[in-house]
């Protein structure tokens, strides 16, 4: 079972992924954009998205 730190798992600041804060209209646009492109590649999402509505 792999084991992170809280302290480290949200936090990003010391990685090259940007975080952004975006309008709750904007958001059901970014996740149709998002989906168009990744879903097709990465077939795991949806069962990603599935597994963590259950969380």
């Amino acid at each position: 079972m792999w084991k992170v730190r809280s302290s480290c798992a949200y936090n990003l600041n010391e990685t090259d992924i940007s975080m952004n804060a975006v309008a709750a209209a904007d958001r059901d646009m970014l996740i149709a954009e998002f989906d168009k492109i990744w879903m097709p590649k990465v077939l795991a999402i949806a069962r990603l998205r599935e597994i963590g509505s259950t969380l």
